[in-house]
């Protein structure tokens, strides 16, 4: 019975967390993603360039209150399949937030699926998968 009453809290409490006015907003789902087939032909040159956001969830390397967020994707001219990566946002106080890394493709077969790294977090890596 306990049990049961420990699973009638945790879900009164989601549903009372989700009703409140918050900043972030707060998403849950049952099960996993579903597999994304990843752009089989994806060229990174048509990739490069600067590119807005439009809508965004929440990110540890972004603010949710920074505006005009854009991301610059330049080529890497000493090594084949990577990307310099620089994420910006400008925060309320006039500042820029800045993250910048590097984005790799680490299987030629793959392209569609980017490894990326920010210098905040340099030993940590993280997938980027470009979708049909």
């Amino acid at each position: 019975m306990e049990f049961f009453q420990r699973t009638i809290f945790l879900f009164s409490f989601l549903a009372v967390a989700r009703s409140l006015p918050s900043p972030l907003p707060i998403y849950w789902a049952w099960g996993g993603c579903p597999k994304a087939t990843t752009k089989p032909d994806f060229q990174v040159q048509e990739y490069l360039g600067t590119w807005y956001e439009i809508v965004r969830y929440p990110a540890p390397f972004e603010s949710f209150d920074d505006r005009c967020t854009q991301a610059v994707y330049t080529p890497d001219e000493t090594r084949d399949n990577y990307i310099g990566v620089k994420n910006s946002g400008i925060r309320p106080d006039g500042s820029v937030n800045l993250a910048e890394g590097t984005a790799w493709i680490p299987d030629a077969n793959e392209p569609g699926k980017l490894k990326v790294t920010f210098s905040i977090r340099k030993y940590f890596r993280s997938s980027f998968h470009i979708v049909c």
